[in-house]
């Protein structure tokens, strides 16, 4: 009797959700900090802090319907976290509240649907949907290791090195997405 599932699955389920928060740990955390040091006003930081937010409403909406019908989630995963993963890294350029307002905004239209993807891409691969909490936690330890190495080792919110690092990583959890079950 063969498995319908891939080899080595939960391996591959982890290092995705890993990758995944990974990634939104290493600017969720410093971003509003950087915006203050960088002399924006609180009405900017406020905003600075809500785009994600208003990029997880509405694009779900749209990436939900092609994802569903079009084209295979790892497909798009690629080129969400690729489009993201460049945002980032262009945000870490931006010394002013609009241009960094602006592709915080995209990047959050690009990222946030990917949560409910990968999450889905999860749980149709995993042989045993009880034993998923095993896999998300890896998504724990991703968000854990994303804000230690920005804080100690790349200087926290006073400088754009985190922005890099989640943009590196964006890049590098796209192409990681291409070798995803389908």
């Amino acid at each position: 009797m063969s498995s319908q599932h891939p080899p080595l699955v939960r391996t591959r389920l982890s290092i995705m959700m890993f990758l995944e928060f990974f990634l939104w740990g290493g600017w969720g955390v410093a971003i509003t900090g950087y915006a203050a040091t960088l002399g924006f006003s609180g009405r900017q930081i406020g905003w600075l802090g809500a785009v994600p937010a208003i990029g997880a409403i509405i694009s779900p909406l749209f990436v939900g319907f092609f994802a569903d019908r079009f084209f295979a989630a790892q497909r798009i995963l690629f080129v969400l976290h690729l489009l993201g993963g460049v945002c980032l890294i262009l945000a870490g350029f931006q010394k002013t509240a609009p241009g960094l307002i602006t592709l915080m905004m995209l990047n959050g239209l690009f990222f946030m649907p990917t949560i409910s993807l990968v999450n889905s891409v999860g749980f149709r691969h995993i042989p045993d949907p009880d034993k998923f909490p095993r896999i998300a936690v890896l998504g724990t330890v991703g968000w854990i290791l994303a804000v230690l190495l920005a804080s100690v080792f790349l200087g926290g919110a006073a400088k754009p090195n985190f922005l890099f690092q989640s943009g590196v990583a964006g890049i590098v959890m796209a192409f990681y997405c291409l070798t995803l079950p389908h």
